[in-house]
């Protein structure tokens, strides 16, 4: 499982510092292809992106989202989201179906097959606490995931700082377990970096 893990935080990390995925803000939309490649969907209107759908580990999958500027074409925005499926993991070692699952995670116990998510999540966190210090917002709460169970947390980085980047950023670390359809239960982890003026 440690392998697994570490394969996924490279995946999800390409590089350890502020910018995730090695691409700065405000570089052009046109050197995402050199290191995400050219498989993605380009969405045009009113908030342009390059989007990216990645299936990777046993069945984890991996959504990004580079939103640009349509008249400069640099980025402004980065949005990644990576899922995993705690159920799959439970049936997998118990044999037992999603309604046993469904009524562990209820319970809150679910602990036991939420290992990818809970260790890459704390991975992700402790990068972002070494590189920018303790952050300065706390939600724990959401109104859609607002049952014990979603364990919603989000934590934020208000970084201003222009020997990182010429404009205010912010950071958001997101971790939820979305329950919303129980034949697709997947726990969430997001990273949203952007521009703020």
């Amino acid at each position: 499982m440690e392998k697994l893990i570490d394969e996924l935080y490279k995946e999800i990390i390409l590089d350890e510092s502020l910018f995730f995925r090695g691409i700065p803000l405000g570089s052009m939309i046109s050197s995402v292809e050199k290191i995400e490649g050219t498989n993605f969907f380009k969405r045009t209107g009113n908030n342009p992106s390059y989007e990216y759908l990645k299936d990777i580990g046993e069945v984890e999958r991996l959504e990004l989202y580079y939103n640009f500027n349509l008249d400069t074409e640099k980025i402004y925005k980065v949005n990644l989201t990576f899922d995993t499926y705690p159920d799959f993991y439970f049936q997998e070692e118990t044999g037992k179906g999603l309604s046993d699952f469904v009524q562990l995670m209820e319970q809150c116990n679910i602990e036991e097959y939420s290992t990818i998510h809970n260790t890459l999540f704390d991975k992700i966190f402790q990068l972002f606490t070494k590189l920018l210090s303790d952050h300065e917002e706390e939600e724990s709460i959401d109104e859609i995931f607002n049952k014990k169970h979603n364990s919603f947390k989000r934590f934020i980085w208000h970084i201003n700082n222009e020997k990182l980047h010429d404009k205010p950023l912010r950071l958001a670390l997101t971790s939820y377990l979305d329950d919303k359809d129980l034949q697709n239960i997947k726990q969430k982890i997001n990273i949203q970096l952007e521009e703020t003026i």
